[in-house]
């Protein structure tokens, strides 16, 4: 866990007001997020950790990994409570593989010594075979026929340091941008086409969006950090995707929706992590950790394959079925009663943050 020697300044001194406690097991766990963020808010001075300058925003990770979760302080009975708690979350739209896609993986991942044609006629023969069987697997079999023959037969030795854009096209491109969200309500876009309520410093790699009129909205980011490339920002790319999905809730919330989510992906390396924030309790924002996978490094790796496909699409799944629809609705009714949106009257304040461009740990 990295720390910063940072001066946060213009945090929001008082919690704000709460419609309704977030209760697990009978313990009160906004009362227990409030103190984690009092805690935070007297270190904001000092060396302070990733999961600390998150709580400053009321930005609370929640992880099975409890060294990577706000519970970080909380006693293992009440860590163990919150993550069961969040099951339902972790679990939702989970989608289901054939056995076929894992056969597929391990043959091809076993036959690494291929050439380039090679690799592609063996992968057209998954994508002939995947035309008589369901969607995912076909989409499966045209992520393969696309992906594998750009790998490598073995990993680069000693992870040398690769072009983000490079990487991106590698390893991300066919995955994520060719496939997975092609023919849904959502448009996928590089990060230089971000909407205009990225209201701080961060730019996502790339975001998924909807627009079903003249506004647009942000429904799923991307960071990536490609291998042997450090950290040129103030911050991490898992706090700067935390404040990138605090900023597309703000955003529903503004346009009247009632139940905002919104979803994120976390690219460090070849390790991948999914997360998706809700507001559901006010003035938290849980930002949950839905899955991790081993990226595939070269063709030899590629058994990692329906790891990764299971940990897009679920993010996939969840951001196609965001009730975007709702929110013109939403709006008008809010107009004829005259009431401010849900939980307008709870969002931060805007913060800024100052500190020197160097780090400790």
């Amino acid at each position: 866990m990295r720390s910063y020697k940072y001066v946060f300044a213009g945090m929001p001194e008082v919690w704000p007001f709460q419609q309704n406690s977030w209760t697990v097991d009978a313990v009160n766990m906004t009362k227990e997020m409030k103190a984690v963020w009092q805690a935070s808010c007297k270190g904001a001075s000092c060396n302070i950790s990733d999961i600390r300058i998150l709580a400053l925003h009321f930005l609370f990770p929640i992880s099975l990994d409890k060294d990577m979760s706000c519970t970080r302080w909380l006693t293992f009975p009440q860590h163990l409570a919150i993550t069961n708690d969040m099951q339902p979350t972790i679990k939702a739209h989970l989608p289901i593989l054939s056995p076929e896609v894992l056969s597929w993986s391990l043959q091809l991942s076993a036959n690494n010594g291929m050439s380039f044609i090679e690799s592609k006629r063996a992968c057209a023969e998954v994508l002939a075979a995947a035309t008589k069987m369901d969607d995912t697997s076909f989409l499966a079999a045209s992520i393969i026929f696309d992906w594998l023959p750009r790998l490598p037969s073995l990993p680069a030795s000693g992870a040398p340091k690769m072009i983000e854009d490079t990487f991106v096209h590698q390893f991300l491109d066919a995955p994520v941008h060719q496939h997975l969200w092609q023919r849904t309500n959502l448009r996928p876009g590089m990060g230089k086409q971000l909407s205009r309520d990225f209201t701080r410093w961060t730019h996502p790699d790339w975001v998924a969006f909807v627009k079903p009129w003249i506004a647009r909205y942000d429904l799923s980011v991307c960071e990536v950090k490609a291998p042997g490339n450090g950290n040129g920002s103030i911050v991490s790319d898992f706090v700067m995707l935390g404040l990138e999905l605090q900023d597309m809730i703000n955003t529903q919330v503004k346009e009247g929706l009632e139940q905002p989510r919104v979803c994120g992906i976390l690219v460090k390396g070849y390790n991948i992590r999914t997360f998706v924030m809700d507001l559901d309790h006010p003035p938290l924002y849980r930002m949950t950790h839905l899955a991790s996978a081993q990226m595939p490094d070269s063709k030899s790796s590629f058994s990692n394959f329906p790891n990764v496909l299971r940990c897009i699409l679920q993010i996939k799944n969840i951001a196609t079925k965001l009730p975007i629809a709702w929110m013109p609705i939403s709006r008008q009714k809010q107009k004829e009663s005259g009431q401010p949106p849900p939980h307008s009257g709870l969002l931060p304040s805007a913060q800024h943050l100052q500190g020197s461009s160097s780090f400790l740990g």
